[in-house]
């Protein structure tokens, strides 16, 4: 008893609360030996878009819209094979890379808790993934099978009642059903949602698995992250998904209607049209990219894109000064250039704050100053 409450008086120290898990915590490391390939037609669709949109867009880009400096140099460092292939026109090499996306570059600065590794296959899963795992499933009352994408991106995690659970995904899952009450309250037809930063994707398939209406999705990212959230989501899902590479494709699928859940996936340079076009998005999400950017870049897209059309705003980023790659200090959350109109609603630590103490999370909803 005495090593128990000494062991429990630790742990309260630094922030820590030790409860009895509901579940084995002997979890090990393992991989999925089915490795779907993913469609000629998905990986001829990325190559047509390249062809339209560079994978660092322009020179003649504008300043904010730039992929430059460190940040390019830290993408032309960890996606190498993924620019080769591209440069070279290699469909079969850039194929198998999007199989694997899960163990390999394509994935890299886009996981939480862990990355993949084959030295860490039969090894036991961090505490981080247990104490995510537990606020899961005691916070939504929802089963692991909702944490399941589906087969494709070369799977790997912990195997829970036949479900293979990526290290990453109990804390998306959290994220994706808060998104998804707040769609569900803001809008009660054919709701409509961006995720800003939208990486590998998996966020966007979960939220619309939480959502009880048909969702519009508009995923946006830079091109290299884009493609292939498209393969994943394209090869995880039923859905509709178009992967848009003009002003013109995408104000023509914004301004059609829909019946069914669809993925739009949308090169960040394109955002201010998002803007003109004055459809309404019943909320925005963000997790962790505008405190990568620089103060004039974060403003510019919350300009172009809190203008009264975004209904609400989640965001979940740093709140410290912390030192990114490149030199780069992270812009806190608290000085992002918020427009008058979006009050705050709540503040408080994000979910995974028991590891990652600097980021927090926001929600703002818009208010009209005549109401």
């Amino acid at each position: 008893m005495f090593v128990k409450n000494l062991i429990k008086s630790s742990f309260q120290k630094v922030g820590l609360e030790l409860r009895k898990i509901p579940f084995k915590t002997n979890f090990l490391i393992e991989k999925s030996q089915h490795v779907p390939s993913v469609k000629s037609s998905i990986v001829d669709q990325i190559f047509d878009f390249f062809n339209e949109v560079p994978p660092f867009y322009s020179d003649k880009t504008i300043a904010q819209l730039q992929i430059a400096g460190a940040w390019r140099r830290d993408f032309q460092d960890r996606r190498k094979n993924q620019l080769n292939f591209l440069a070279s026109g290699d469909k079969d090499a850039y194929k198998n890379l999007l199989n694997q996306m899960l163990r390999n570059e394509l994935s890299m600065g886009i996981l939480e808790v862990k990355y993949y590794d084959e030295k860490s296959l039969g090894t036991k899963v961090p505490i981080q993934f247990l104490k995510n795992l537990e606020q899961f499933l005691y916070l939504t009352n929802h089963k692991v099978d909702m944490l399941d994408d589906g087969p494709f991106g070369g799977r790997w995690g912990v195997n829970i009642d036949g479900v293979l659970v990526n290290l990453s995904d109990p804390y998306k899952g959290l994220n994706a059903f808060n998104s998804a009450k707040i769609i569900d309250y803001m809008c009660n037809k054919n709701p409509t949602y961006i995720d800003f930063g939208s990486g590998l994707g998996s966020d966007a398939v979960k939220v619309e698995k939480f959502t009880t209406l048909p969702l519009r999705s508009i995923l946006i990212d830079i091109p290299l992250n884009l493609t292939t959230a498209f393969a994943y989501v394209s090869m995880n899902t039923a859905k509709k998904c178009v992967l848009i590479s003009s002003v013109d494709q995408l104000t023509k699928q914004l301004e059609s209607n829909f019946t069914e859940s669809e993925f739009l996936f949308v090169p960040s340079i394109f955002v201010s049209e998002i803007g003109k076009l004055g459809i309404n998005i019943d909320l925005m999400y963000n997790h962790g990219s505008f405190s990568e950017m620089d103060y004039e870049t974060v403003k510019f897209y919350l300009d172009n894109l809190l203008n009264g059309t975004v209904k609400s705003l989640f965001e979940i980023n740093s709140n410290a000064p912390i030192l990114n790659y490149g030199g780069h200090i992270e812009v806190e959350s608290l000085n992002f250039p918020i427009p008058s109109e979006y009050k705050l609603i709540k503040r408080g630590p994000s979910l995974n704050a028991y590891f990652n103490h600097r980021n927090v999370e926001s929600l703002y909803i818009y208010k009209n100053k005549e109401i």
